[in-house]
């Protein structure tokens, strides 16, 4: 239900595994959207479109769908480019104001076709700072 609850869940998961060798590689993927459940199991378009995005993430990072990019803006957890939030720390300051203070980072990745999904533009979502 919160989109930077999963985020900083992801983020951790690739942080505490990387910093230990003897853990396997680990890749996440998030996509945001409505799910079907049925006895513990989801299904759906977004659950595909999450194992999708796993299956092409580069080892130790998170791609997440144009949804939950979207959704990671809006509520203020991620600027839409860094240029905007450059923009708005100047804003800010020239107002006397804090600056806001993003968590996360996201940067467009190439758009790729995926298997039963068509053509996807994955975001890399890091750690803000």
């Amino acid at each position: 239900d919160d989109a930077g609850i999963a985020a900083e869940i992801a983020l951790r998961l690739i942080e505490t595994m990387a910093n230990d060798e003897t853990m396997p590689e680990l890749r996440v993927g998030i996509a945001f959207g409505t799910v079907t459940t049925r006895m513990g199991d989801v299904f759906g378009t977004t659950v595909n479109l999450a194992s999708r995005l796993t299956s092409i993430a580069p080892r130790d990072a998170v791609l997440v769908d144009a949804d939950f990019a979207q959704e990671l803006i809006r509520t203020g957890e991620a600027p839409a480019s860094e240029a905007e939030a450059a923009e708005a720390a100047a804003a800010a300051e020239k107002e006397g104001e804090e600056p806001p203070e993003y968590r996360f980072a996201l940067q467009p990745m190439w758009q790729r076709p995926v298997r039963g999904l068509g053509v996807v533009e994955p975001w890399l979502l890091t750690r803000r700072g």
